[in-house]
């Protein structure tokens, strides 16, 4: 049976039997009055987590921005901990028999090892600042300057991959 009184398009009287009559269950959430004190919905909704609109607090800030300057450090710092270890261990001298040394290869595997983990903890650690703090504005702007970056060596690799690849049909259209 429908709700509507069919005469005056107004509602039925819900004390009405004819009419639709609403469950208990069906009660607005916020009505503790039927079960008594309601743990869940204390004064408004139930929320998983923290409220959205509430102010970043000095603490979130203070762990926020730590873990974003942390993740700019594995970023940046493997980097620039490989640049200085390659140039100490070649003495400032970039020769062949440098280069042909085995040690020198195992260090240079190593520090490129290095190098990669400590971006990909970088990047790890940023998501993880974007996740848990999403409103600290050193982890926005670090995570656009990582997409940036990204988006620039996507546009490097397709040029160099497009280089070798003219280079390969000059090549091969020479006489020879």
């Amino acid at each position: 049976m429908d709700n509507w009184n069919n005469n005056e398009g107004q509602p039925i009287n819900q004390n009405n039997n004819s009419g639709y009559q609403p469950q208990p269950y069906q009660n607005n959430q916020y009505d503790n009055h039927q079960y008594g004190s309601n743990q869940y919905y204390n004064d408004g909704p139930l929320h998983y987590g923290t409220d959205k609109n509430a102010p970043e607090t000095e603490e979130e800030k203070r762990k926020g921005n730590f873990f974003s300057g942390l993740s700019l450090a594995c970023t940046l710092g493997g980097k620039v901990l490989s640049s200085i270890a390659a140039a100490i261990m070649n003495g400032f001298n970039y020769s062949s028999e440098i280069l042909d040394n085995p040690l020198t290869r195992v260090i240079g595997t190593l520090l490129a090892g290095i190098l990669g983990l400590s971006e990909l903890a970088g990047f790890i650690l940023m998501i993880y600042v974007r996740v848990k703090y999403p409103k600290n504005t050193f982890g926005k702007v670090l995570m656009w300057l990582y997409i940036i970056w990204l988006i620039m060596m996507v546009i490097a690799a397709i040029l160099v991959i497009a280089t070798c690849v003219m280079c390969v049909n000059e090549l091969s259209s020479c006489p020879g």
